[in-house]
């Protein structure tokens, strides 16, 4: 099991846990748990996916970031 904590600010994280769902199903189990005020639970998405869907879903979170950070850059210069 592997989670990862993105802390936007000093009131607010995101934890994206991701593991083996189990060993028959060969499913993937994600869940995103947004926090607003440290240690207090405001929303909770879970998910069971195969490999190759968590790896889909990877590559277009990689994709978005990589777009928005350019359209972000190009306002900037623009502005």
């Amino acid at each position: 099991m592997s989670t990862l904590r993105i802390d936007s600010n000093e009131c607010f994280s995101t934890e994206v846990t991701i593991r083996e769902s189990d060993p028959y199903t060969k499913s993937v189990y994600v869940k995103f748990d947004r926090y607003y005020i440290p240690e207090e639970i405001r929303g909770c998405n879970e998910m069971f996916v195969t490999p190759s869907e968590l790896e889909r879903l990877a590559r277009f979170m990689l994709r978005q970031a990589d777009e928005i950070r350019t359209e972000q850059a190009v306002r900037k210069e623009t502005a």
